[in-house]
């Protein structure tokens, strides 16, 4: 999927056609003159060019009128849609979503941010009409003192579970360029704008929410919260332990890793075919994220093994940077032939790496016993094939560099978990005694 520039930077094409209008008249040269001794005059002026220009270049993604995104409407429905589309779902339900968009920037309510979600999730025409209609209200809207907060806010939070269309997004990136233009931005406004960002093109290189069952209001929340507050997916490990230390200050590894490892085995992990090779339903695997981001596994009755193996998976594939560190990746894979420089290349991992690394490590080779591998048929190289992709970042473009790379992160992953000694993780593993590694 093809992914546009995201930096933040003032729409080019608005501030030339702002200038050229200036320039028109001598009366518009005296304003011109005079803003150059007056920066608030100045920004006015560049503030209502963007105004008035914005939408203009992405406009035949629109039904409606040039200017239409001038200024909000306050009426209490909408004409017709605001943006082009064959769907018979839009020309139903725009209003709704219109009417839905207005409460939520005028009393964060629940419900509708829930409805405005699960209408995009469900429909991406529909989402694409949501994002026109939050824009459009958001800006210089003079019922809602904080509608622009607020749209942002709304924004980032859809962007974390739907995709715009490429022409939407163009749209959403000009938007966000006006309010990073805009001098008088408070500090939420400038963060969430940012966060739009960051999401707008996480999602477009990945795709929407997967999964059968629609977002659940707590896992909507739960994407609201994470707008102010680090979650425990997608940073650093050392960012990590920092903000768990406050609720588990003798944890020397990630407390979400040592309660799956613990989970999985609870959940039959020893007896259970295929374990860490076959996929978690993906609906319970997001319902267990949204446990664990609270810091509790609450019920699990409905929940397998594969699932906790998945959201595991998945953790360690979110982490800002791997476990394995991109900076030394080239080192690491260069030892990765035989056992005992895969071994020694540990030791040039940071601190926080190793002991998250050797409790992963100790808890793999645990499945490597002879009587598990006879029951989940998974031996020491079926376990690395599995797990190197999640602990190493691709260093290359290259098909064939690609291929090779990814063979020798099986080999190292394979000769630690054959012969790396991880005695010093033996504190965290109270679940699953270790006797013969």
């Amino acid at each position: 999927m093809r992914v546009r520039q995201l930096s933040s930077k003032s729409n080019g094409s608005s501030k030339s056609s702002a200038n050229e209008t200036l320039t028109k008249t001598p009366e518009n040269k005296l304003q011109r003159a005079g803003s150059a001794k007056c920066p608030n005059s100045a920004r006015r002026l560049e503030r209502k060019s963007l105004m008035e220009s914005f939408g203009q270049a992405s406009s035949p993604a629109f039904q409606l009128n040039k200017g239409f995104m001038k200024k909000p409407i306050t009426k209490k429905a909408l004409k017709r849609p605001l943006t082009i589309s064959p769907s018979k779902l839009v020309q139903k339900e725009f209003n709704e979503c219109f009417k839905s968009v207005n409460n939520y920037l005028k009393s964060e309510n629940n419900d509708d941010l829930k409805k405005l979600v699960v209408y995009g999730w469900n429909q991406s025409d529909l989402a694409n009409e949501i994002y026109a209609i939050i824009i459009k209200q958001s800006r210089g809207n003079p019922e809602v003192k904080e509608s622009l907060q607020r749209g942002l806010e709304l924004v980032a939070i859809l962007l974390f579970f739907t995709a715009p269309s490429l022409t939407l997004s163009d749209v959403i990136l000009e938007w966000l360029d006006e309010v990073a233009a805009t001098a008088a931005n408070a500090i939420g406004e400038t963060q969430l704008e940012k966060i739009c960002r960051s999401h707008l093109e996480k999602i477009l290189t990945k795709g929407n929410r997967r999964g059968l069952v629609e977002p659940s209001m707590s896992e909507i929340l739960q994407a609201k919260r994470h707008l102010y507050h680090e979650s425990m997916f997608g940073i650093s490990l050392q960012k990590l332990l920092v903000i768990q230390k406050e609720k588990f200050p003798e944890l020397e590894i990630p407390w979400i890793q040592k309660e799956l490892t613990k989970e999985i085995i609870r959940l039959g992990g020893f007896t259970t075919e295929g374990i860490f090779r076959l996929p978690g339903e993906i609906d319970k695997v997001h319902a267990l994220k949204t446990q664990v981001e609270d810091y509790e596994i609450v019920d699990t009755s409905s929940v397998d093994c594969h699932v906790a193996c998945s959201l595991l998976k998945l953790w360690f594939r979110e982490l800002s940077e791997p476990i394995f560190p991109l900076s030394i990746t080239e080192e690491i894979l260069d030892c990765s032939e035989d056992m005992e420089s895969s071994i020694a290349i540990v030791a040039k991992l940071p601190a926080e790496n190793q002991a998250t690394l050797l409790h992963l490590i100790r808890f793999l080779q645990t499945f490597t016993k002879p009587e598990i591998a006879l029951k989940t048929r998974m031996d020491s190289s079926n376990l690395a094939m599995v797990m190197a992709p999640n602990l190493f970042r691709p260093v290359s473009d290259d098909p064939r560099a690609l291929l090779d790379n990814s063979r020798r992160e099986i080999n190292l992953l394979r000769n630690l978990i054959e012969g790396l000694d991880t005695k010093d993780a033996a504190g965290y593993d109270s679940d699953f005694q270790i006797d013969i590694v």
